[in-house]
């Protein structure tokens, strides 16, 4: 079977009445139509930005820490039950242990971003 690629003008066309989520994944396999892409205004009916979560026409996007331990090392059960509800929901350091807002120590290249909540 023989394929061709979208023109730009058709690309354009097909990304301006996609599913914004769909978009998202497609770009991000496909960075070489992320120019094109990013042209293209995106068309959303639903926009819902928490501390932690984006939902974007119902589908939730999660922010957190997931952990991945190495074959046959022990996973503790509440690091087992973080992962299974999308990864921790605080910074952590090197070592694993939680920072708390406030008491974090800056690494070379690191930002502060103080917790609006403090």
């Amino acid at each position: 079977m023989n394929t061709f690629p979208l023109q730009y003008q058709s690309l354009k066309s097909v990304l301006l009445y996609m599913d914004p989520n769909v978009r998202f994944k497609i770009s991000h396999r496909f960075p070489s139509i992320s120019s094109t892409e990013k042209v293209v205004p995106l068309r959303i009916e639903e926009l819902d930005l928490g501390d932690l979560t984006t939902t974007v026409n119902q589908t939730t996007y999660k922010l957190g820490i997931y952990r991945k331990y190495k074959k046959g090392e022990k996973i503790t059960f509440r690091t087992q039950r973080y992962n299974e509800f999308g990864g921790f929901p605080r910074d952590l350091d090197r070592f694993g242990f939680e920072i708390f807002p406030g008491h974090n120590v800056l690494d070379p290249g690191d930002v502060s971003l103080p917790c609006p909540y403090n």
